[in-house]
């Protein structure tokens, strides 16, 4: 009998399987990190958006709207009588915007009333409640497993 070098078919078959299951491991563990980077760095960047809007109403001494798409939780920011686009934040794609205010006006020199915005997250598995308070100036985000009974009411 001849000896050959070299893997059998079963051989080939085991050590091809053991390196397939380990790189989708590895492929879903890093996605999933990256969702919840980036679902970390939103926070930060809606409330720089919030606060930009503050503050050009009152240097351009105009009206201006931040509303949140429903469907896309992409959030802009507007001047009203001209509609120009001023800045735009798309979140990323595990986290959905599920109720509350979606439009907002700032006023130059006015505060804007309390509010509560409700986001869930599929790469946590949990929701999150945007509380907006003292006039506009604090923004507080905090997650919560199980959604709030009454919907938007504080707990």
């Amino acid at each position: 009998m001849v000896k050959r070098r070299g893997f059998t078919l079963y051989e080939m078959l085991l050590v091809l399987a053991v390196v397939t299951s380990l790189t989708t491991l590895v492929g879903f563990q890093s996605n999933r990190r990256t969702n919840m980077a980036a679902e970390q760095a939103f926070w930060p960047a809606w409330q720089r958006v919030w606060q930009a809007g503050r503050q050009q109403a009152i240097q351009l001494k105009q009206p201006l709207r931040l509303s949140v798409d429903q469907k896309t939780g992409t959030t802009t920011l507007r001047v009203i009588r001209s509609g120009k686009l001023l800045n735009r934040l798309q979140p990323p794609t595990t986290l959905k915007w599920r109720g509350g205010e979606s439009s907002w006006q700032f006023l130059p020199h006015r505060g804007t009333a309390p509010r509560l915005v409700e986001w869930y997250s599929t790469t946590y598995r949990c929701w999150w409640y945007q509380t907006i308070q003292l006039g506009g100036n604090l923004i507080h985000v905090e997650s919560a497993q199980q959604r709030r009974s009454s919907g938007l009411s504080p707990a």
